[in-house]
């Protein structure tokens, strides 16, 4: 187990420039915002690629929708590596088909975009329909059952209390959007994908690539974007600290899982390599029998890639840092999305994660920590009144940030890259708006969507995660010409000129 943070921190230095006194010059962060913060940091994936900017970032971190986008970000060129030998010569090669427009990466991306992984509003309302009953009325009778028969049928109650229908969809969903490889010249994936839950923290099995191999472990995931020379990441997730409260550190409540471990102050954290060996994971053949969840790893949750969006996601949940009535609800149906996952502290203890919005929306917070020169937020969070409630939360919480024209409160559409500082360095903070002098070759894609939604467009709300391709396109697009406006600005503080001049877009 890590002394402290710092050990993570120093970890990722040597991941990013092989020296471990040596802060990262350039950290990006993608805000939650379901779907529509997806589409959106994928726009700007492909602006920064286009400016020859992306291979110069040394980090990312995430939350909630913005993960997506990360993991979809990651895997693609990790499913591409078995067919080169050399990933870092592959890795530009593949970029350039990941954000190509007309391609089947984003034309998959952009037709799949579901929640629950349907694919049409009846299909989600029958998804419902099914899970809703099994949820609600299955484990509430086994809990009525097991509570009379003593303590060793309540503990199989709650272990089997983990399998949420409710929350296999939500994990499927984005599974089968952002973390597929599709099919050269289909509009689907050609993969399998089968799901099982087991209990304690829901492992899984999954096949999600053409060649059907296994489910990608996050150390192996690490060791691969080390070597293709992809950026670190982190995803974030928020735990409950062992005494909640209202003062509670932002540090005791983000939860990280990042390319060298996992962890939050208020429990310690954990490399990789100390949670080998402890059992079977997914990927792994399984036990015969109705009890293979008591040979599984207690880290197999943690440990699993494909399951990291769904834990930073994790937007409706029962803990306590959640209302007594919406606990109470949530508890009643079985339908909160938060994960049970090995304190890192001890392994026969667990830690309760839910949605890393509900402790810090931007993904920050891990960026100034990691003492990053230059940083690029990147906020697609619900703000229709645009008050920068995110930013101000993270003031709140008393981290040193300054961007007068939010303190100013002069948000202007036509400039939505502003400039600030942290405590270690510049900040630009990119926000979702929309000004027509800004969108240049993506006007056609961004109108054509606008014009159809003049009352909502781009601050439509994140309950309604449905999105058509028109929808995903327009968000994608914006997040592109916005970017663009702001990466000679940034490749000058990071001493690197970009090859496309976005004056002349």
């Amino acid at each position: 187990m890590f002394n402290s943070s710092i050990d993570l921190l120093q970890r990722e230095w040597i991941f990013n420039k092989g020296n471990q006194s040596a802060p990262p010059d350039f950290g990006v962060c993608f805000s939650g915002g379901g779907n529509r913060s997806a589409a959106f940091a994928v726009g700007v994936l492909s602006a920064l690629h286009e400016q020859d900017l992306l291979q110069k970032v040394d980090v990312i971190s995430a939350v909630s929708g913005g993960s997506y986008a990360l993991s979809w970000f990651l895997l693609q060129p990790f499913y591409h590596k078995a067919s080169k030998s050399n990933p870092r010569d592959a890795l530009p090669g593949v970029q350039e088909e990941m954000f190509d427009v007309d391609g089947p990466f984003q034309r998959y991306l952009a037709d799949n975009a579901k929640p629950l992984g349907a694919r049409g509003w009846k299909d989600l309302l029958l998804r419902v329909a099914i899970s809703l009953p099994f949820d609600l009325v299955a484990f509430n009778a086994l809990r009525a059952i097991s509570l009379p028969l003593g303590s060793r049928a309540a503990r199989i109650a709650n272990m089997l209390n983990g399998w949420s229908s409710f929350r296999e969809l939500y994990r499927e969903g984005i599974q089968r959007t952002y973390q597929v490889f599709p099919a050269p010249e289909k509009r689907a994936p050609v993969n399998r994908t089968t799901v099982w839950d087991l209990g304690r923290g829901a492992s899984d099995f999954l096949n999600l690539t053409a060649l059907d191999v296994e489910p990608v472990r996050l150390p192996a995931l690490s060791a691969f974007a080390r070597s293709a020379g992809l950026p670190s990441f982190v995803f974030n997730a928020t735990v409950v600290p062992p005494r909640p409260g209202k003062n509670v550190p932002l540090g005791h409540r983000v939860f990280e899982v990042g390319s060298m471990g996992f962890g939050s102050d208020s429990c310690g954290y954990l490399a990789w390599e100390d949670t080998e060996n402890f059992g079977w994971e997914p990927g792994e053949p399984a036990e015969k029998g109705w009890f293979w969840s008591r040979s599984a790893s207690p880290y197999a949750t943690i440990r699993n890639f494909n399951i990291a969006s769904a834990i930073s996601g994790a937007a409706i949940d029962a803990s306590p840092l959640a209302a007594p009535r919406r606990q109470w609800l949530l508890r009643l149906t079985n339908l909160g999305l938060a994960y049970l996952v090995p304190d890192p502290a001890s392994r026969r203890h667990v830690v309760r994660l839910s949605d890393g919005g509900h402790s810090e929306n931007l993904g920050l917070y891990p960026l100034i920590r990691r003492r990053c020169r230059n940083i690029l937020v990147v906020d697609a969070e619900y703000d229709p009144s645009y008050g920068f409630g995110a930013y101000r939360r993270l003031r709140d919480a008393g981290i040193v940030l300054d961007i007068p024209d939010i303190e100013r409160r002069v948000f202007r559409a036509d400039r939505p890259v502003m400039e600030g500082t942290t405590e270690y360095g510049k900040l630009f903070y990119l926000k979702l708006s929309m000004d027509e002098s800004l969108l240049g070759d993506q006007a056609e894609i961004v109108k054509r969507y606008a014009e159809t939604h003049p009352d909502t467009f781009p601050q439509e709300s994140t309950i309604n995660q449905y999105f058509g391709p028109d929808r995903f396109r327009a968000y994608r697009a914006l997040g592109h010409a916005i970017t663009r406006t702001a990466g000679r600005d940034i490749g000058i503080e990071i001493g690197y000129s970009p090859t496309t001049d976005h004056a002349a877009t």
